[in-house]
């Protein structure tokens, strides 16, 4: 129980560390935003907000990663990215109504998992311009991650013991690099959704 709980906090501060970086983590998304890889996809022209963006711009991201990375890609964005940008697509496409959607969309687009994540950009009403609004891509491909130490388990037994109560620590040190977004003329493994 207790190893499941580290391991969740650590699978959390994987997420956050390859969307955003930070505590030492060079995210993906701060990559795009300072370098203009050929993956990074600028949206139509006044596509800034997540309202805005459309079929035709999903699919110009999906087709800015490279042909070798598109088994085992997925999308990654907010909850708030999902359901203003795919769920209002999905809805809306020919022939769909809440019956054929069974009320709920599923987490996929055009076959390609979404995978949500707050890390991401989550307000709809921002101007993303030359921001990444979501990522596109196999990640797997793109950033690894070096287990500097595996996870411990500490019991505090004596610091609890009058109050007849445990104190459990567990920590874990690991490190994230970005390691391949492609360059500059030649698409990488992740392509992202750049405001226009």
């Amino acid at each position: 129980m207790v190893g499941a709980l580290v391991g969740t906090a650590t699978a959390v501060v994987v997420v956050i560390g390859v969307c955003g970086g930070g505590g030492g983590i060079s995210g993906i998304r701060p990559a795009f935003v300072a370098t203009a890889y050929a993956s990074r996809i600028t949206l139509a022209t006044n596509h800034d907000l997540m309202s805005e963006v459309d079929a035709a711009d999903l699919a110009t991201v999906m087709a800015g990663i490279a042909a070798y990375a598109a088994p085992g890609a997925a999308w990654l964005c907010s909850r708030a990215f999902k359901a203003t940008v795919f769920d209002r697509l999905k809805a809306s496409a020919g022939g769909n109504n809440v019956n054929t959607l069974g009320g709920m969309p599923s987490d996929s687009y055009l076959g390609y998992p979404i995978v949500t994540s707050e890390a991401m950009p989550t307000n709809p009403a921002t101007d993303y311009t030359s921001l990444v609004m979501a990522l596109f891509g196999n990640f797997s491909m793109a950033s690894s991650i070096g287990s500097r130490r595996g996870i411990e388990i500490q019991v505090l037994q004596e610091r609890y013991a009058e109050l007849g109560q445990l104190g459990i620590v567990g920590t874990e040190r690991f490190d994230i690099v970005t390691h391949d977004l492609g360059s500059t003329t030649v698409t990488g493994p992740v392509a992202a959704a750049y405001g226009a």
